[in-house]
C-alpha cells in the first residue's frame, strides 16, 4: 500500500500507479487497473495501464467515455 508522502506527484500524475507496479515488480503489460473513479482512470490511461471502468450507484455522473482509448 501506497501513502501520499511516497510520491512527490499525486492524481492526475501516474506515479503512484508507476511505483506500485515497480515495488510489486510487474509491467504495464501484466498490469489492468479496474477503476470506479473517472480521474483513477484517467491516471491508468497516463501510464498506459489497461482499464476495467465500472460503474455502481456512487459514480453515476462520472464519464468514463472520455478516458477510454
Amino acid at each position: 500500500m501506497l501513502n501520499a508522502e511516497e510520491t512527490s506527484r499525486h492524481k492526475p500524475e501516474p506515479d503512484p500507479y508507476l511505483l506500485a507496479m515497480k515495488r510489486l515488480g510487474v509491467s504495464v503489460n501484466r498490469t489492468v487497473v479496474f477503476e470506479d473513479f473517472d480521474v483513477g482512470a484517467s491516471v491508468a490511461m497516463a501510464a498506459d495501464i489497461p482499464i476495467i471502468a465500472y460503474r455502481h450507484a456512487f459514480n453515476e455522473r462520472h464519464v468514463f467515455e472520455n478516458v477510454v482509448a
